[in-house]
């Protein structure tokens, strides 16, 4: 029987900690300004929960939003964007991998230079 109690205790101890591991976000800040996002790794990892804190460094206002295979229009969008000198936050997790676009959304930004894409595996 004492074998089976040890067993027990390790088994929760095991669930314990995994929730903890997972509910832990990966930092990214990000710089937008002038018609550029910086600071977008250029691969992620699915399923990993990621923060990404923009920071507007230019003189206009700014967002960021994500778009992929079960993404649509997640991050900060334009009617909530982020002033000059100020920064905002939002998290997200890729579901699954694949090609993801990422860009400012307020009009004409994009066009300008403000997107990209990121890999998700």
């Amino acid at each position: 029987m004492r074998p089976i109690r040890t067993t027990a205790i390790a088994f929760l101890g095991a669930a314990l900690v995994a929730p903890v591991a997972a509910s832990a976000a990966t930092p990214i800040k990000v710089t937008e300004k002038e018609w550029s996002i910086a600071g977008v790794p250029k691969t992620l990892k699915h399923g990993v929960n990621y923060t990404f804190t923009l920071s507007n460094k230019g003189k206009f206002p700014h967002d960021m939003l994500f778009d992929g295979k079960k993404v649509h229009d997640v991050g900060v969008h334009n009617k909530a964007a982020v002033g000059t000198g100020k920064t905002a936050s939002f998290s997200v997790t890729f579901p699954a991998a694949g090609t993801f676009k990422f860009y400012c959304a307020i009009k004409g930004h994009a066009a300008k230079g403000m997107k990209g894409t990121v890999k998700v595996t």
